[in-house]
């Protein structure tokens, strides 16, 4: 079934946190308006917090939707990547 079919169970918003989640609790998909936002949240030490390249992977898009991170309370500029020219 699709996660915004009435007969399920509700798929979020939902907060995964690295090491006290699941595997399993993470979503195989997101849907806007459906189950985002996804939060994912983390402990970093200070040694491992600075400048940094955050990479988000997809492998499920529709019309051209690609996901948006937001780290605190700024906001990312989208970056659309053609299919085509995906790093490798």
């Amino acid at each position: 079934m699709h996660p915004s079919d009435s007969r399920m169970s509700s798929w979020g918003p939902l907060t995964y946190t690295v090491g006290s989640s699941e595997l399993t609790d993470f979503p195989m998909a997101a849907f806007k308006g459906v189950n985002d936002p996804v939060t994912i949240k983390f402990t970093a030490t200070s040694a491992q917090t600075g400048a940094a390249t955050l990479r988000i992977g997809t492998t499920l898009s529709f019309a051209g939707g690609r996901p948006q991170a937001t780290v605190r309370n700024p906001t990312a500029k989208p970056t659309h990547i053609p299919i085509d020219r995906e790093p490798k």
